[in-house]
């Protein structure tokens, strides 16, 4: 299983690059090109959320356990529900990020944290290269 986490201080630089170095490691273990740029706007959307809505940093997790990897973004904001539908009013200029992460990931899921803070996790549409599958003797 592969881990890795990163702790952010949003900003206006710092989430993109996020996002790029997200992509990269999925690139580096992904098997092809197929679903690398839905991933990349999955991450985009829940660091940009999580940035907007969150009071303090984020806990970004990624972990690749088995075929597909999956994200988390943990943050300190108010909390919501998962509300993956479009805005009321088609002009508004926000509340689409979800819907797009929620038709674009294999599978999305909001929870509270306790005290204070959601965490969004999202399965990315990347499948792991078959030489990345290290058996480990005994296992």
């Amino acid at each position: 299983m592969f881990v890795v986490e990163w702790y952010l201080e949003p900003t206006a630089a710092t989430v993109p690059a996020l996002r790029r170095e997200i992509r990269g490691y999925l690139g580096r273990h992904a098997d092809g090109e197929d679903g690398l740029d839905d991933a990349e706007l999955i991450a985009s959307e829940l660091l940009s959320n999580g940035a907007q809505h969150s009071d303090g940093p984020l806990w970004v997790t990624l972990r690749w356990r088995g075929e597909r990897p999956v994200l988390s973004v943990a943050d300190l904001g108010p909390g919501f529900e998962l509300d993956p539908g479009l805005p009321d009013d088609p002009r508004t200029t926000g509340g689409r990020g979800l819907f797009i992460v929620d038709q674009l990931a294999e599978s999305l899921h909001v929870t509270a944290r306790r005290g204070q803070g959601t965490v969004v996790t999202a399965t990315l549409p990347v499948r792991r290269r078959p030489s990345d599958h290290v058996e480990r003797s005994g296992d």
